[in-house]
């Protein structure tokens, strides 16, 4: 037996050995589910460990996509098993490695795949985001939403590796305050995540729809499914108003996993990217932002201002996700707080958790006075901060100046953001 066979027949391996203990010892033999966990523990680091070489495709040529997708499908398959057993750690560090290898073998675990036929009703979008469309369809007898990315020549493999990644972590949480993963669809020129489908709509649009709806509630409910996402290291990226749907329950969910990722086990995201800063620009933005912390104001001409707006958004859009109007200072301008990645964190997520915060209680964007991006980048990497408005009671405006905190180590953590939400009445 081979390798690969040898991984793909792993279970039966395993009831082979105990069938020889079994014999040898004149008894029948079962294996304790601590043995058959430390088994199938073992089997994944194997497997991990072949993938890691497999990945080097010349080694493998002509059968790398029949031996890639069978390791996906073991590797898948045993982590979500072991998922309630295992070391929080570990099962981070073997689905981090499930995602390189997918994204790097442009393949999915088999059972993602649409088991019925899908119905998309209509080719009008009922909504659209930055890279995706989304309709309303129908599988079997249940609405679903299904999101379609949209795919063109020159970014076809960042979209692709977005569409892994997305359907990888959907799947891999399951908790009330976290949009449900249903199925997929995996073609060469269709990309669809399917999810239930929430006639309420994003929070913004329920809320007004609904003037007496528990805000409160409702934020609880956003920083639990957060916490959540959190103790598995995941990071969102892009929280804001439109990624947070309401169910049929009237329960708020987050969305919109795309620019989401799993951060290794010394808080480095899995993946990173780097900055195009002006080093001048920066001096000079280190300067005023100190300055700005100090007085409250910057002291340079208006076209001085200008031109480091421009080089903040050139900067921060090079990061290639997020919105500003909910971005943390850190993420704008990383190498102002030496740091090496504008990457989102587990503490920038908090940041625009306050941001929604705002958003929800005043029911309009955050800065909605102010339009330009420029202005509104500024300001933060300044260390100004909205005014309080007369909707949000005190008790909650300390906690959204708390996660707005200029530095990321001043935010509290996204559990004790919930436990305060959670003590209030």
């Amino acid at each position: 037996m081979d390798t690969i066979s040898w991984i793909e027949n792993h279970e039966l391996v395993r009831k082979r050995l105990a069938q020889l203990l079994s014999s040898s010892r004149k008894t029948v033999y079962r294996m304790s589910e601590t043995e058959v966990r430390r088994w199938r523990e073992k089997v994944v680091a194997f497997t991990r460990s072949f993938a890691t070489k497999l990945k080097r495709r010349h080694k493998f040529p002509g059968d790398f996509e029949r031996k890639a997708q069978i390791c996906i499908d073991v590797i898948h398959t045993l982590i979500t098993s072991l998922r309630d057993h295992s070391e929080d750690a570990l099962y981070c560090d073997d689905y981090a490695f499930l995602v390189s290898l997918c994204q790097r073998a442009t393949l999915l675990p088999l059972s993602f795949s649409c088991p019925e036929v899908l119905d998309v009703g209509g080719d009008e979008p009922v909504d659209a985001g930055a890279s995706a469309n989304i309709y309303r369809g129908s599988l079997g007898r249940a609405d679903v939403a299904v999101k379609s990315f949209r795919l063109y020549y020159r970014t076809m493999k960042q979209v692709k590796k977005r569409f892994i990644r997305e359907a990888l972590i959907l799947h891999a949480v399951r908790h009330p305050n976290i949009l449900r993963f249903t199925s997929i669809v995996h073609e060469e020129l269709k990309l669809c995540i399917i999810t239930p489908w929430y006639g309420h709509g994003h929070i913004m649009k329920y809320i007004v729809g609904v003037e007496d709806a528990d805000l409160k509630e409702l934020m609880e409910q956003v920083a639990d499914g957060l916490h959540f996402l959190c103790q598995y290291r995941i990071v969102h990226g892009d929280l804001k108003g439109t990624n947070v749907l309401i169910d049929n329950a009237g329960k708020a969910v987050i969305a919109d996993l795309g620019l989401s990722f799993i951060q290794d086990s010394t808080g480095a995201a899995t993946e990173q990217s780097h900055t195009a800063e002006d080093p001048f620009a920066l001096a000079i933005l280190r300067a005023q932002c100190a300055e700005a912390i100090r007085s409250g104001r910057l002291s340079l001409s208006p076209r001085s201002i200008s031109t480091l707006a421009a080089t903040i958004l050139s900067a921060a859009s090079s990061t290639g996700g997020g919105t500003f109007r909910w971005m943390a200072p850190e993420r704008l301008v990383p190498s102002a707080y030496d740091l090496p990645t504008a990457k989102a964190t587990m503490q920038s997520d908090v940041f625009s958790f306050g941001m929604l915060m705002l958003e929800v209680f005043t029911r309009d964007l955050p800065w909605g006075a102010l339009r330009a991006e420029g202005s509104i980048a500024l300001s933060v990497v300044t260390n100004i901060r909205p005014t309080r408005p007369s909707t949000i009671p005190d008790i909650l405006w300390e906690i959204v100046c708390d996660c707005w905190s200029h530095f990321p180590d001043g935010r509290p953590s996204i559990q004790e953001v919930y436990n305060r939400l959670a003590c209030i009445p």
